[in-house]
């Protein structure tokens, strides 16, 4: 997974700014994110 893919994950779950999600980026002081809840995919 690129970083390009990760940053649009960030902004469709968190609902951040693109601009925000840097490399740099701290999940909770920069982006807001409390916690994130992390599942899998299964397939059926």
């Amino acid at each position: 997974m690129s970083f390009e893919d990760l940053k649009e994950v960030f902004v469709d779950t968190l609902g951040c700014d693109a601009d925000k999600v840097t490399m740099e980026a701290s999940l909770t002081d920069d982006l807001q994110a409390g916690s994130l809840r992390v599942g899998r995919n299964e397939r059926h």
